[in-house]
């Protein structure tokens, strides 16, 4: 028989878990409401400056910063590439909430829009196709999206990231990354990956990260969308670029939900089964001896990017 003094213990320690449990799930809960009201408060209104400075960091993250140093001048070249807009056909896209069971009918229009491509290339600009989404109700200013697809993808998956802003009331801009879908550009292959040349001379993922810059660009030059109201969302492929253009053009975005699972690049490139390690064919030891990390992973690791001074909130 469990005597008296052991059934307290056992019920003490019972109480005890319970009620660190109901600590924790308090103060969790404290954070995301005080999250979502520091949000919902900010006021994200700053003029964007493409060719200012960011604020100097000190000589020991100097190393760490080049990726950010480097677009502080690349970005003029972005930002100097004319958009050329054109607009296609029309269409109707059919959304049911699968929670409330409401339905939608969003209207859709194609787009195509230039982005740079590779320094030294014949053609400078490559034409990325799209699709802008309107809510069923249209106001005189209203939030934007730019919401991208994963690797080998297309606009048209990045339809389901955008739907629940639409249903509030957001303005969403999905298109294909270079390469992908109706997009110019190389398809995404390990040779652009684990590229050989400079960065923005022949990495695959500088093309997606111009792309996105002019993404941005497209809703920003809609006169139905407010500038000081753009979200930035994408899975995996275009969540990398989410983060990446969070880093870059932080202080023109409202806030950024990358959707993607990736933990340390290292440790991720020692399993060869993992998708890392697929696209770059290559372990990271041999990665690490051709000197990729410190050259090639300081660029593509977004823990590079997230050091900026102008991160927007971001729900990772």
């Amino acid at each position: 028989m469990i005597r008296k003094k052991q059934l307290s213990k056992i019920k003490f320690k019972k109480n005890k878990k319970w009620f660190i449990f109901g600590i924790i799930s308090i103060i969790s809960l404290s954070l995301l409401v005080a999250a979502f009201d520091f949000f919902n408060n900010q006021d994200f209104s700053k003029n964007f400056k493409p060719d200012s400075a960011a604020s100097e960091k000190s000589s020991d993250d100097e190393k760490d910063s080049n990726i950010l140093k480097f677009w502080e001048n690349e970005i003029k070249r972005v930002n100097d590439t004319d958009l050329n807009l054109n607009f296609g056909k029309t269409g109707t896209e059919k959304y049911t909430n699968p929670k409330t069971g409401k339905k939608y009918e969003f209207k859709s229009q194609e787009i195509e829009f230039e982005s740079p491509n590779w320094v030294g290339e014949d053609d400078k600009t490559l034409t990325l196709h799209g699709y802008i989404l309107y809510p069923e109700r249209i106001k005189n200013s209203n939030p934007g999206l730019l919401a991208m697809h994963g690797i080998l993808g297309k606009a048209e998956e990045a339809f389901e990231l955008a739907y629940p802003y639409l249903e509030e009331g957001f303005i969403a801009l999905c298109y294909s990354h270079p390469g992908h879908g109706e997009s110019d550009g190389p398809e995404p292959k390990q040779k652009y990956f684990y590229y050989k040349k400079d960065y923005n001379e022949s990495a695959h993922f500088y093309l997606t990260l111009c792309g996105a810059i002019q993404g941005l660009r497209v809703l920003e030059n809609m006169t139905l969308v407010n500038n000081s109201k753009i979200m930035v969302t994408g899975a995996s492929y275009g969540a990398l670029n989410t983060m990446w253009l969070s880093g870059i053009c932080g202080d023109r975005i409202a806030g950024a939900i990358p959707y993607i699972a990736l933990g340390d690049v290292k440790k991720v490139l020692e399993d060869p089964t993992k998708l890392l390690f697929v696209i770059w064919g290559k372990n990271a030891d041999e990665m690490k001896d051709s000197g990729w990390w410190d050259d090639q992973n300081l660029k593509f690791d977004p823990k590079y990017y997230l050091e900026s001074t102008k991160l927007p909130p971001i729900l990772w």
